[in-house]
């Protein structure tokens, strides 16, 4: 569900219906494009999908090195998708809370749930939904 598109500043307390949520209420920051090394709160990673971005959440098991890897070779490959600000709008981070599957895909009031790491539809997906935030920016 949508669940509205305010903003606010960085700190105040956010809630949402849905668990990762994919909208609703954000911080005013978002989080640098790329493999994050900690955990992206939501109410940053909202602003992120809002300027129309993708973010990547998952789940760190024994393997994670290798699928952090995987993530680089796709943020690599997602280079060659033309974006009109000229940026790889994908954010790959861990999350706080339980995640439906290893790996979720999030668009701005959409999910993909993956149970294993599968480049060409997370590539698809990112095709799909680059650059149509509610509030399309670099």
């Amino acid at each position: 569900p949508d669940e509205g598109r305010g903003v606010v500043a960085e700190g105040v307390p956010l809630t949402f219906l849905h668990d990762p949520p994919s909208s609703g209420t954000h911080y005013d920051r978002g989080a640098p494009w790329g493999l994050a090394e900690a955990t992206v709160p939501a109410g940053n990673y909202l602003n992120n999908l809002a300027r129309g971005g993708i973010v990547i959440l998952y789940e760190c098991g024994p393997d994670c090195a290798a699928l952090q890897d995987q993530f680089r070779d796709f943020l690599e490959n997602a280079d060659l998708v033309e974006s009109q600000f000229n940026q790889r709008k994908v954010l790959v981070t861990t999350y706080d809370g339980d995640l439906p599957a290893p790996i979720v895909a999030l668009a701005w009031g959409h999910q993909l749930n993956l149970q294993s790491y599968d480049e060409p539809t997370l590539l698809t997906w990112y095709r799909r939904f680059v650059n149509r935030g509610p509030n399309n920016g670099p």
